[in-house]
Order: structure tokens, then C-alpha cells, then sequence
């Protein structure tokens, strides 16, 4: 997993999600509430992991921010 202190599961898999239905940065960074080169910044470091929305799912969706030592926030 790619952790950021800055994100959440279930942010990072509703921007998954959202680029595999077609939607485009700028509106997906809208509805996150981020930056438009933040969210297409962390799309391309997600997307090379495979496997990335079980893992997620695996790990816990949920809004709070991922810990700072990577640990479950489940």
C-alpha cells in the first residue's frame, strides 16, 4: 500500500473508482475536496499497485486519514 497522511481508503477508492468509470481529474477533485494535480498525482502512484481496490478494501475503507506509521485505521 502506498500510505499518505493527507488521504483515506475510501477517498483513494472512490478516486479508483471514479477514473475507472471515466469521470476526469478535475471533477473527482472537486468532490474530494483537493487539488486537480493532487488527485491525478495520487491516481498515478495508486494504479501501479496491483491488486490496489482489494487491498484497500482488505485494509478498510474508511474517511479518516491513514496513520502516520502506515499502521490499520480500520
Amino acid at each position: 500500500m502506498i500510505f499518505h497522511p493527507r488521504g483515506s481508503s475510501a477517498d483513494d477508492c472512490a478516486l479508483l473508482k471514479a477514473r475507472a468509470a471515466g469521470d476526469n481529474f478535475t471533477d473527482i477533485a472537486v468532490r474530494l475536496a483537493r487539488p486537480r494535480i493532487a488527485v491525478e498525482q495520487r491516481w498515478h502512484r495508486l494504479r501501479v499497485v496491483p491488486n490496489i481496490l482489494k487491498q484497500l478494501e482488505a485494509y478498510g475503507l474508511s474517511a479518516r486519514p491513514y496513520p502516520l506509521d502506515g499502521g490499520r485505521h480500520g
